[in-house]
């Protein structure tokens, strides 16, 4: 909660071995914020193993991740922001001095996902700031991803159903994800649509 500022929800957590340290998260889901019980995320079954022999050399290295039936609500209102992504309060002084940085061990380790799966995701996307308020959403949403890590292209497929009972909409390409800004750039973006007839 203190790092992505919001409050969370969590029905059962379970630590595990799986050819490493597994953890096995259940009705997971990040909230609105305030006195909303509403979630922005929602994951039914989140899973995840780290395997241990890479952190001896200071590596961080995630066999897999597993993703079921996760879903994304993203409402842009009237005034053209994002719900859930208002700016944080503002922090107390830590007593640093201005112009001195602080290294952040943790965040200088490399990152490597061997497998990363997800499975029968949902994305509602509601837009409140044209005339005509519009809404998107896409179900059954699969993805497979392999040896993710920072700073280098990333094939990505996913495969989704858009105004349709089955998958008929394919989203290709690459993405390079920067550990320094913590930005992600996306090439070579290709999407497919196939519409059942009328």
């Amino acid at each position: 909660e203190n790092a992505i500022k919001k409050s969370v929800r969590l029905e059962r957590i379970k630590l595990g071995w799986q050819s490493g340290n597994a953890l096995d998260l259940k009705g997971f889901a990040i909230l609105k914020g305030g006195q909303s019980s509403e979630a922005l995320v929602e994951v039914d079954s989140a899973k995840a193993v780290l395997e241990l022999k890479p952190l001896l050399s200071r590596q961080i290295q995630i066999a897999s991740i597993y993703l079921d039936h996760p879903s994304v609500r993203i409402l842009k209102r009237s005034d053209g922001t994002i719900e859930g992504m208002e700016a944080a309060p503002a922090q107390a002084s830590s007593g640093q001095e201005p112009g001195v940085e602080v290294s952040n061990p943790a965040a200088a380790l490399p990152l490597l996902v061997s497998k990363i799966r997800v499975n029968e995701g949902e994305v509602f996307f509601k837009d409140e700031s044209s005339k005509e308020p519009m809404e998107v959403n896409i179900r059954k949403i699969t993805e497979a991803l392999e040896d993710v890590a920072f700073g280098r292209p990333i094939d990505f497929k996913v495969q989704a159903a858009l105004l349709s009972g089955k998958q008929n909409l394919d989203v290709k390409g690459k993405f390079t994800l920067s550990a320094q800004d913590h930005t992600c750039t996306v090439s070579g973006l290709h999407v497919a649509l196939e519409l059942d007839p009328m």
